[in-house]
């Protein structure tokens, strides 16, 4: 899609990962034991993400996995979505953020919600995303990603810089207990052609809510500024 001014047009960024860094296991490893790791190819989209369309990707990447794999499970599974300011005029309000929901899954209930969720640079450092709020549920029956990757959810939206962007900018989230660092994206950054402002770090009132409603409806998260 052609870029007509820097966010002149609102996109979504969608990954999802099972762990990383390591390969996709040729012979998948049962609970028991460390789980494979595995991050699957990054997807642009457009338009509003209801909950269940981000919730649909659960199911599908649990058929994916399973696939030829008769009776293998998972301990954990995330998914993420980004959600970039639509003009102008929206980023000056958003404090030239952008906001981020990862969706986490687990057999363990313990591990939910996550510790922290990070951009990690190339020379190690780390930018902690303050977080704006979550909602907690079951998966029920019949549910593939149930089964696969553990009934228990948590969908956390973050604020996300968009000045500290870039190659080689590693998505990362650590789970309450078990697992660290665990890789959602390799390189997190800016779609092509789009400018990121320098950030302030303050949104102006009601701007995250603002784009936290339109482009995420059905979520039922309130959004705070406290990052609790």
């Amino acid at each position: 899609m052609t870029i007509r001014a820097a966010f002149a047009v609102l996109f979504f960024l969608t990954g999802t990962a099972f762990a990383a860094p390591a390969p996709k296991p040729t012979t998948p490893e049962p609970i028991t034991t460390e789980p494979g790791h595995e991050v699957s190819p990054t997807n642009a989209a457009h338009g509003a993400v209801t909950r269940q369309q981000f919730e649909a990707r659960f199911e599908t990447s649990a058929v994916e996995f399973a696939a030829g794999r008769t009776g293998v499970q998972a301990d954990r599974f995330a998914a993420f979505d980004i959600a970039w300011p639509r003009d102008a005029e929206e980023s000056k309000r958003l404090g030239g953020n952008a906001v981020i929901v990862i969706g986490a899954l687990s057999q363990n209930v313990a591990e939910l919600p996550l510790a922290k969720a990070y951009l990690e640079r190339p020379d190690g450092s780390q930018v902690v995303l303050k977080r704006l709020g979550l909602v907690k549920k079951t998966l029920k029956a019949p549910s593939q990603a149930a089964k696969i990757f553990g009934p228990n959810v948590s969908e956390e939206f973050y604020l996300v810089p968009a000045s500290v962007l870039g190659r080689g900018a590693m998505l990362k989230c650590d789970f309450a207990k078990n697992r660290l660092g665990f890789v959602l994206s390799q390189s997190l950054s800016l779609p092509k052609g789009l400018v990121a402002r320098s950030s302030t770090g303050q949104p102006a009132a009601g701007a995250l809510q603002a784009i936290v409603s339109r482009e995420y409806p059905g979520f039922g998260v309130t959004i705070t500024d406290n990052g609790k």
